[in-house]
């Protein structure tokens, strides 16, 4: 120490400190964390996606791929099949799976693991999907037909369908055929005075009637089809109002049918029907109603005359004029008009014809519904007439229509033609029908099982088993040998799907009801009333997303460990797929996401994020690891560092990630270049770049991170149910204004609800370990009748739940009686809560709670926040996750600023001394300044972090030195407030003694008077 900070130490420290009574430091879970966090065992060491791109790979490339991964820190490696030029090796081919062995040898011999992607990357399918089991879609054509008579033809099938160059079907298979009978309109009060009314020229089937009989569901048309037969000055349509006595009018209503209606008009009267003057004239905006008003006019005749109209269909001049509603209205009269049902909303959307746009969580859409009007059914079922029994095998229908118009459905599926993409040479094809079991089965055959089968060369460490009892979906194989740990199967490129060969027997099985009378919901018809109709698309997405669950995903994972390989699905890119997210996770080994290596530090959360989902996932269904794609990105690959790279991981380690994949390792042999071979998408992480030989300092920082990271348990307060209903996806980890800052959540399922949750000591627990202090429901007045049962057990052994009242069930599953069901428990739940003057209902040893944050909740039962953080500087970002161990409590802080952060940090740990591990370095650092928060329960410490730095802060013993709790220079506080301006060196540095428990060692780097 030089004289000169020597001095100013001598004459302003003030030692102030106190001593804590020792005691013996926990034993279990603690005793290897230094020694794993010093140098991670490979279990910790971070994964690469494997990219055998091309089929471009050799013996020799594999194994300086292998050494080179080991040599650098890796742990294991995901292969992925990709691209289709140049060509490489066949994929599946016999030299393929001749590389595959090598590649499993040499990873044994390396002491590396191995994942394998089932089928071709990022899609699944290949040409060993026929078109009967690849993607299935629901199409239909319409017949109108008008009885009563005798119909008899060919129907048409869905001209979507495709057909080969000859004009032939490619794959088509009926579902059902089905008469709907068109419902008779509302019956509406008459007017008391109606004029005669007569007018120009009318359409055969849209006569004047139509115009006059308020509904705006109907109207009249002039005659006309070609350009230049509508309305024109020289020869102008109209339509002719004649009274018995004068008739006083104060406006003039006039509803336009929607691109058809009239432009330029005049409004005339006359007293002899011959002659007629203009009482006003004026231009129509094309389809909107219009209410016209004028000084009172009396008169016993009037006309509209349109002298021309709208047509978007030919824009240089119209074929004929169309209007839905007229009327001439006296003073105080409005026309009343039964107005034109809105479409269902969003019906691709909830019929799983498209999804949501790239980068949309919000999931709003599929609970949107219109607002009923009077005439909108357009289909009964009392009145629906299935005819699937009577139509011959070419098509013909011979049928005698009853009185009345009816609709002729012709309902089938096809393939969505969705085709595997980027694909090797020998796997392009058809993407698979993840409904189906059989589907699935044929894609393990040619893939996972060609490559474990003894008939092909069975990989050494490798030995197919038979099925055990014990299998079910979700669980841990019997038996895992060898390099080969798990099959992929990586569903980024999803797609549209919502059919398969059995699915009708399938929906009645899970929904209790055919679905064969609500079919022509898909054609976009209001069956029965608007809420069945929404209701009943609710339960066929439901259907199709546990279809998926059981039949691929289960499935995947029961065919895997048969071979005694572990399972596990990637859920990533941007689409929300049609399927429980969390559900099909849970069948993973290791669920898995991805996230971006662009995504922000700050501000709101990026879209192209899908850790949280796998995290929860992962902790409900009581898996230790969290994986994920890492560092995704379509910009430029080469220039990302490190440095770059690490606010990126740091945020996924938040989010719950604990094994990283980074993407994308692509296979390059010796003899390529310096470039090498690389794919498009993803960050460059191999030999070719130019830091590779630096890289171990990066892979070592997250192995440290990972492994204490896979450490105990996650720690949350509150569990987020996000409803029922598919997709089901859970969007990047937020701070939710209702929870707030410090406080962390798991998403769950139904399935969880229903099968995993119990209650003890007022903790919502699940078998894995995993316990919450609240059940938040979503902001849905729909529930599932099974899943509010189960929470009423819950809060009937001490559950506190959070949520407002739910009144009826979303699907038509024992409708009505299910709703009914759901009012009386929902009564006896809330009871009297309204979410704004009473919002608390006890029942039994829980509570429900309505109409508070959950922050507020969670403080008036002391639970306090698990990690809160001061700053001078209003707009620091840290961001964290804990997890408990035996007696080790384990915090991760992540700086989300590029710039230092001079922090004051309280954790919810009391009685023991903090520790800052450092993972860049694998240096621990315990702290002499920290303090105890008595009064909550708290330790608070100062926490310094560089930019985008991150620490680990270790609470594991009981303190046994002497601490410091303040520290001031020139008479200002430094902890436990943190200063304004953070340089890049600290004011002060103060450490304990290695030579005595009552000493410090202090380290000045700025001039000043300093008070310990």
């Amino acid at each position: 120490m030089n004289t000169f900070v020597r001095q100013i130490f001598q004459l302003s420290l003030l030692l102030s400190a106190t001593l804590l009574p020792p005691a013996l430091c926990a034993q279990g879970p603690e005793a290897g964390l230094a020694a794993g966090f010093a140098s991670p065992p490979d279990s910790a060491r971070p994964w690469v996606c494997w990219l055998w791109l091309h089929g471009n790979v050799t013996r020799e490339g594999i194994t300086h791929n292998l050494e080179e991964m080991k040599r650098k820190g890796i742990g294991g490696a995901m292969i992925l099949a990709a691209g289709n030029t140049p060509p490489g090796l066949r994929f599946m081919g016999e030299k393929w799976r001749e590389m595959f062995a090598h590649a499993v040898s040499e990873a044994n011999r390396l002491g590396l693991e191995l994942s394998m992607n089932i089928g071709n990357w990022p899609s699944g399918g290949g040409q060993w999907i026929t078109p009967e089991l690849a993607a299935q879609r629901v199409v239909f054509s319409a017949t109108e037909v008008e009885g009563i008579k005798q119909f008899s033809a060919r129907l048409p099938i869905s001209e979507s369908v495709r057909t080969d160059k000859a004009g032939r079907v490619v794959f088509y298979r009926d579902i059902a055929i089905l008469a709907v009978k068109k419902p008779k309109l509302p019956e509406r009060p008459n007017r008391d005075v109606l004029p005669k009314i007569t007018v120009s020229s009318s359409h055969k089937d849209h006569p004047l009637a139509l115009a006059t009989d308020g509904y705006l569901q109907t109207y009249w048309s002039s005659k006309g089809a070609r350009p230049g037969d509508g309305p024109s000055a020289a020869f102008p349509e109209w339509i002719l109002f004649e009274f018995d006595e004068p008739f006083s009018i104060r406006s003039f209503y006039i509803a336009p049918a929607p691109g058809r209606g009239p432009e330029r008009c005049k409004l005339q009267w006359s007293e002899d029907g011959e002659t007629f003057k203009t009482l006003q004239q004026f231009v129509l905006p094309p389809g909107r109603p219009q209410t016209l008003w004028f000084p009172i006019f009396s008169s016993r005749i009037y006309r509209l005359l349109i002298n021309s109209a709208y047509d978007k269909g030919s824009r240089q001049k119209s074929r004929n004029v169309q209007i839905r509603e007229i009327a001439l209205l006296q003073e105080g009269e409005t026309h009343k008009v039964v107005p034109v049902p809105e479409p269902i909303k969003n019906l691709e959307l909830k019929s799983v014809d498209k999804l949501l746009d790239s980068g949309n969580v919000d999931l709003d859409p599929y609970f949107e519904q219109a607002v009923s009007v009077p005439g909108e059914v357009q289909a009964q079922l009392d009145t629906t007439v299935n005819l699937t029994g009577k139509m011959g095998k070419d098509g013909s229908l011979t049928w005698n229509v009853p009185k009345g118009h009816w609709t002729i459905f012709r309902f089938g599926y096809t393939t969505t033609d969705q085709e595997v993409s980027g694909c090797n040479d020998g796997a392009a094809g058809l993407v698979l029908d993840r409904l189906s079991a059989e589907a699935t089965d044929r894609q393990f055959q040619a893939t996972a099982e060609m490559l474990v089968s003894n008939k092909t060369g069975e990989p050494r460490g490798l030995s197919p088993r038979k099925a055990l009892p014990q299998d079910k979906p979700g669980g841990s194989p019997a038996d895992l040998s060898g390099a080969l740990k798990y099959f992929n199967s990586a569903d980024c490129r999803f797609g549209p799907t919502n059919w398969t060969p059995d699915f009708q027997a399938e929906f009645q099985r899970r929904c209790g009801y055919d679905i064969t009378p609500y079919l022509p919901v898909l054609a976009g018809k209001i069956v029965q009333q608007r809420d069945i109709s929404n209701r009943f698309l609710y339960d066929f997405r439901r259907t199709i997303g546990e279809s998926i669950a059981q039949n691929h995903y289960g499935r995947l994972s029961d065919l895997s460990h048969r071979y005694g390989v572990g399972y596990n699905s990637t859920f990533g890119g941007s689409q929300p797929p049609p399927v429980d997210v969390l559900k099909c996770l849970g069948r993973s080994d290791i669920p898995m996401g991805e996230f971006s290596a662009t995504l922000q530090t700050a501000g709101k959360d990026h879209r192209r994020s899908s850790v949280k989902q796998a995290a929860s996932a992962a902790h409900i269904y009581g898996k230790n690891l969290v994986a994920a794609e890492g560092f995704t990105t379509l910009g430029s690959h080469r220039e990302n560092e490190p440095r770059e790279l690490k606010p990126a991981a740091d945020r996924a380690f938040c989010e719950g990630v604990n094994r990283i994949f980074m993407r994308t390792f692509t296979s390059s042999p010796p003899e390529a270049d310096s470039q090498g071979c690389e794919y498009f998408a993803g960050v460059h992480f191999n030999p070719n770049v130019t830091w590779w030989e630096q890289a171990d300092a990066w892979t070592d920082y997250l192995a440290r991170c990972q492994f204490m990271l896979m450490q105990g348990r996650f720690v949350a307060d509150v569990c987020r149910y996000y409803g029922g209903g598919v997709p089901g996806v859970v969007p990047p980890e937020y701070v939710d204004p209702d929870l707030g800052p410090g406080y962390d959540y798991d998403v769950v399922d139904d399935e969880v609800i229903l099968s995993k949750m119990s209650v003890r000591n007022g903790r919502i627990v699940l078998p894995g370990g995993m316990s919450y202090q609240l059940l938040v429901l979503p902001d849905r007045r729909a529930i599932e009748l099974d899943v509010l049962q189960k929470i009423a057990e819950l809060v009937e052994a001490g559950a506190t739940v959070v949520g407002p009242r739910p009144t009826a069930t979303p699907g038509l599953r024992n409708w009505p009686n299910c709703d009914k069901e759901v009012q009386k428990l929902s009564r006896r739940l809330w009871g009297p809560c309204d979410g704004k003057i009473i919002t608390e209902h006890r029942c039994g040893k829980g509570r429900i709670v309505w109409g508070e944050k959950p922050r507020n909740i969670l403080k008036s039962m002391g639970v306090r926040p698990d990690f809160v953080y001061r700053s001078a500087l209003e707009d620091t970002r840290l961001d964290y996750i804990h997890r408990s161990c035996g007696d080790v409590e384990i915090y991760f802080v992540a700086n989300r600023r590029d710039r230092w952060e001079e922090t004051d940090c309280t954790f919810r740990v009391a009685g023991k001394a903090p520790e800052v591990w450092l993972p860049d370095s694998g240096r621990r650092v315990a702290l002499a300044v920290y303090d105890f928060d008595l009064v909550n329960g708290g330790t608070r410490i100062p926490l310094r972090l560089a930019p985008y730095g991150s620490a680990f802060v270790v609470f594991r013993t009981v303190p046994e030195r002497v601490r410091l709790f303040s520290l001031r220079r020139n008479g200002r506080p430094l902890f436990p407030i943190s200063k304004g301006k953070v340089s890049v060196l600290p004011y002060i540095e103060v450490l304990p003694s290695k030579l005595s428990n009552d000493a410090f060692e202090v380290r000045l780097w700025v001039p000043g008077r300093y008070q310990l």
